[in-house]
């Protein structure tokens, strides 16, 4: 079993780090400097996704992403394009994802969730 440890979580609030370093929306991990984290977590604000994905270019980093299985999203081919493992695919139960930090949240409107080690070091990557 592949155990990742996580040096930040870019996208939290208090009651859901899952570090003791994290951004906050209002700090807005987008415009920090996160390149040289050893092993970045990240689950996004879908909106941000492809904001997201085009960062982990601009600064050839590699993090770890929480993302809904959406295949024909316009960010998907990106996200594939930059796994530099297989992705570990999430069964959506009732108990995935928690709301407040404690709260079973319920189903969500997705099938699957993927977690997936993705940066430029991926062997998909095209390179300029």
């Amino acid at each position: 079993m592949q155990v990742w440890e996580f040096t930040i979580d870019l996208f939290a609030a208090a009651h859901n780090a899952h570090t003791a370093k994290f951004y906050t929306k209002e700090q807005n991990a987008l415009l920090q400097k996160w390149a040289d984290e050893i092993n970045a977590w990240a689950n996004p604000p879908w909106e941000l996704v492809p904001d997201v994905l085009d960062k982990v270019i601009e600064k050839a980093t590699s993090i770890t992403i929480c993302v809904p299985h959406y295949p024909n999203a316009s960010w998907f081919p990106k996200l594939m394009s930059l796994l530099e493992q297989d992705p570990m695919i999430v069964k959506n139960m009732n108990n995935t994802f928690l709301q407040g930090g404690t709260t079973a949240r319920g189903k969500t409107p997705w099938g699957v969730t993927l977690v997936a080690k993705i940066g430029t070091k991926s062997p998909y990557l095209t390179k300029k």
